[in-house]
């Protein structure tokens, strides 16, 4: 049985380093909070775990860590709160419209009451008291996001709807938890004046992370699969003359060209080459007269400021760069598999953001400010 238990420690360690390491390699490529605030729940989630393997293989470090917890649980508190931020964090920018004064009050009242009731009374029911807010969050949370999606259908692209999934699984697995730790804490733990036998595990919380991961993985992929995208800022006097056709560059209606990280060629409007340095920055940018300025900016840098700076969401981001390769809805709907109205509404969202009416003025605001680089 112990090395059942050894062996399955070691599965969910390495399914939430691997987790991790493929939300950092993401991030790295788009620095995206949404994969941010995936990458810090899985890193809580692995240190969560550790310690529970510790609890269940080192006798005295139970003794230990059961005692501590029955006065103040400092470490599980942690976790909850900032694995409880997270989900929050992921859903904000998920659900990106959907009102979030109602979510910071649950997440306050959270934190208050797992900092308050360990101070009340001693025995089960004050440990069962402990968890249950966790719990009713999580519900909520899950909860809440499916009422938002019942309300608003036309934003079930491909993404929601493995999202409206991770929520459904949310929801189903509060309830098992909330139930399994009601039959646990009463019926199986030991809380009395000279023992205390605390079993800190619990397996329906072990699964839904398990299903978690693998959305996660599913969804980490998908982004990576696609191309990064590098955008040469066009001459604003004139148009660019289109480099060789690499199956990877496209040509916007202001002449700026589409490149990829490969180190592609990109051809001023003289036929001047700018070439591409490994880390996909150009040696040279030209001006209006042709003339090659160094140190021109990185593109994705500016495509991540501009983003940031108009509070685009994870899927307006996907939107806008391919929108800047001059594509159409439909073309848009076939690349991200969503339909042509999810592309319409996030196109307008997009609009409404920049304060603007037409893609070319869309197209206009981005060359400006990359031109600009109001950041620096």
């Amino acid at each position: 049985m112990d090395i059942l238990i050894f062996i399955y420690n070691i599965f969910l360690i390495v399914l939430y380093t691997v987790v991790l390491t493929f939300c950092i390699i993401n991030y790295r490529h788009k620095k995206r909070p949404l994969t941010a605030a995936t990458a810090v729940l899985f890193l809580f989630y692995i240190f969560d775990n550790i310690i529970i393997y510790m609890t269940e293989f080192l006798d005295g470090f139970s003794v230990r860590y059961d005692l501590q917890f029955m006065s103040a649980p400092a470490f599980k508190t942690l976790i909850f709160l900032v694995t409880s931020f997270c989900l929050v964090s992921i859903q904000h920018q998920v659900l990106s419209r959907r009102p979030k004064n109602r979510d910071t009050a649950a997440l306050v009242l959270l934190g208050l009451s797992l900092l308050f009731i360990p101070t009340a009374g001693y025995g089960a029911f004050k440990v069962w008291l402990y968890y249950l807010p966790a719990q009713l969050f999580t519900l909520y949370l899950s909860v809440s996001g499916l009422l938002y999606l019942k309300k608003h259908p036309g934003e079930l692209d491909r993404e929601m709807h493995a999202y409206k999934s991770l929520l459904w699984i949310t929801a189903v697995f509060s309830l098992l938890i909330l139930a399994e730790d009601t039959i646990v804490i009463f019926s199986f733990d030991v809380y009395s004046d000279i023992m205390v036998k605390i079993n800190n595990r619990s397996l329906s919380e072990d699964m839904m992370s398990i299903l978690y991961s693998v959305y996660a993985l599913a969804y980490l992929t998908r982004q990576l699969q696609g191309p990064l995208i590098k955008i040469q800022a066009p001459d604003m006097a004139g148009s660019t003359a289109p480099a060789a056709d690499t199956g990877r560059t496209a040509m916007m209606e202001d002449g700026a060209q589409v490149m990829t990280e490969d180190g592609t060629q990109v051809m001023t409007k003289d036929g001047t080459p700018t070439s591409t340095l490994p880390d996909g920055r150009t040696q040279g940018q030209a001006d209006s007269k042709g003339q090659i300025q160094p140190d021109g900016p990185d593109s994705n840098t500016v495509f991540l400021h501009f983003a940031s700076h108009y509070q685009l969401t994870s899927r307006e981001q996907d939107i806008l760069r391919i929108l800047l390769t001059d594509k159409n809805n439909q073309e848009i709907s076939d690349a991200l598999f969503i339909s042509i109205g999810t592309v319409k509404t996030h196109v307008h969202n997009i609009f409404q953001k920049v304060n603007v009416t037409k893609r070319s003025q869309l197209l206009r605001v981005y060359f400006e400010y990359q031109k600009d680089m109001p950041w620096k």
